[in-house]
């Protein structure tokens, strides 16, 4: 079993997220040797957020860290890698996805450096998830669903191909060129239940330049390079990370001196 790092990105209804976390913790009980889970908060209005910090205080055991400006949802995902205990990582929206994937996604990373969740679908939905796919699959991509919200991973394939604004759908792709194994786990799921992911626009000429560079961003990968908070990314004063019994109280993870593949 591994020890395994929770990030989720939240920027919606504190009430579409509360009542999995109960359901998460004790997938995470079944799955971890050892977990936690981060809840980053990227930039809820102010009645929203009081509402989250006071639903967190039930649950002693999860992080919260609040970011001062909405940055989006893939700077608050490498703000979780960066902050993370643990090097597997599973990126997990709480809205709309079943906590049930933990345990499949975290036995197959043990295979994988990273794992792409494919939604369960049928008819016109399948058919859509394979077309917005099928770019990346022109380009050598192993992923089917590119529109997953649920993914694990080891922290070093996200290192080498740093999580940027404009190139998330891509990071399958990426980190697969890059030399790392990326797999793929179903995942159940409800539409109607989506949540925001304020993901950025496609920014072609990032995408074209990381897809150039990737073979080599393995060889260049060090601690340094695996350690720096995303550019942009300000960590709340008021609300810094911590549990929700604890808020005041930093804490930052330490890294190996370099990286070993």
């Amino acid at each position: 079993m591994v020890a395994l790092s929770v990030i989720i990105p939240h920027h919606d209804a504190p009430e579409r997220l509360l009542p999995r976390l109960a359901s998460l913790e004790q997938a995470l009980a079944r799955a971890a040797a050892a977990s936690e889970i981060i809840v980053i908060d990227d930039h809820l209005p102010e009645p929203a957020r009081k509402r989250l910090q006071a639903g967190l205080a039930s649950f002693p055991k999860v992080r919260y860290l609040a970011l001062s400006s909405g940055a989006g949802v893939e700077s608050a995902i490498a703000a979780g890698v960066q902050l993370a205990q643990h090097d597997a990582l599973l990126i997990f929206d709480a809205c709309g996805y079943s906590p049930g994937c933990v345990e499949r996604m975290a036995q197959r990373l043990a295979r994988h450096d990273l794992v792409c969740g494919v939604r369960r679908a049928t008819g016109w939905r399948k058919f859509l998830i394979r077309l917005l796919a099928a770019p990346q699959r022109l380009c050598g991509g192993p992923a089917r669903d590119t529109g997953c919200h649920v993914w694990a991973a080891r922290r070093e394939a996200l290192c080498a191909m740093p999580i940027e604004r404009g190139r998330l759908t891509w990071l399958p792709t990426l980190i697969a060129r890059a030399g790392y194994r990326v797999g793929e786990s179903p995942i159940d799921w409800n539409s109607d239940e989506r949540g925001v992911w304020p993901v950025g626009r496609t920014r072609w000429l990032q995408v074209a330049h990381a897809w150039w560079s990737a073979p080599r961003a393995a060889a260049a990968l060090t601690a340094d390079t695996c350690g720096a908070m995303p550019e942009g990314v300000r960590i709340d004063a008021a609300h810094p990370l911590a549990g929700p019994a604890a808020i005041g109280r930093t804490e930052t993870a330490t890294r190996p001196e370099r990286i070993q593949r």
